[in-house]
This record gives structure tokens, C-alpha cells and sequence, in this order.
């Protein structure tokens, strides 16, 4: 329904996810800085990232940009581990031209992650469908 670009970033031992560890480190949701609330626990949100802007429409998607200094390459790679570690099917993963692409489904839900490198660091763009 709304943006939001101001989640708060912690130290190495803050959450990935809220109410959800991972040693990846780095970034912790809490109080109006949430990601939006329809994006479920078993959706990964990749630590190192840092929060441009979210927005959800009704349940039905949910829009999660992030930035990283990190490369795409690496961060695609932590994508298609962590998406089927979380119970998510992995249904491709591509990557052309300094993007990568993961897609992954599970319980009628599709993940799509669009990574895009550049000198400055890689784009992040989640979009969660509920598939109806």
C-alpha cells in the first residue's frame, strides 16, 4: 500500500528477517521500518542488502528493492541456496549481461529475484505473487 525506505540497519548479529536469524548478518527490521507485512518468514531477504523501498498490493504481490555492495554473482549464489533451504523450489536461475535472474515457488507463491551488478554494487528486486 505504501513505501518505505527506512528500515533500520544493525550490527552482525541483527536478523536477515524478522524474527529470524541468519549469519549473514546486517540488516534488522523492527517497529514502522518493517518490510511490508504481507512478505511471510520463509521469504529470505538477503542481509547484506540495504533497504531503497517496499510496497505490497492487497496480499497479492509484494515489492521488496534493496542494494548491495556485494556482487550480483555472489548474491544469486546465496539465492539459490537459501530459497530451497527455506522449503522454495528453485525453477531457474539465469544470468546475461552482469543480471541475474532466480525464480522460485512454493505453496502457490512465486519468488522472483532480479539481481543487477554494476561497478557500484548489484540492485536488488524481490517480488513475492501469490499465484490465485
Amino acid at each position: 500500500q505504501g513505501m518505505s525506505g527506512a528500515w533500520k540497519v544493525g550490527g552482525a548479529d541483527a536478523p536477515a528477517h524478522a524474527g529470524d536469524a541468519s549469519d549473514a548478518g546486517g540488516v534488522a527490521f523492527s517497529g514502522d521500518s518493517e518490510p511490508p507485512a504481507h512478505l511471510a518468514q520463509d521469504v529470505p531477504l538477503y542481509a547484506p542488502a540495504l533497504p531503497v523501498s517496499s510496497m505490497t498490493s492487497e496480499g497479492h504481490v509484494t515489492i521488496v528493492n534493496l542494494r548491495s555492495e556485494d556482487a550480483a554473482a555472489q548474491i544469486a549464489t546465496w539465492y539459490g541456496t537459501e530459497l530451497p533451504a527455506r522449503g522454495w523450489e528453485l525453477e531457474k536461475q539465469s544470468d546475461a549481461a552482469g543480471s541475474h535472474l532466480v525464480i522460485a515457488h512454493k505453496a502457490g507463491r512465486k519468488a522472483t529475484v532480479l539481481i543487477t551488478g554494476s561497478p557500484q554494487g548489484s540492485q536488488l528486486l524481490l517480488t513475492v505473487l501469490e499465484e490465485r
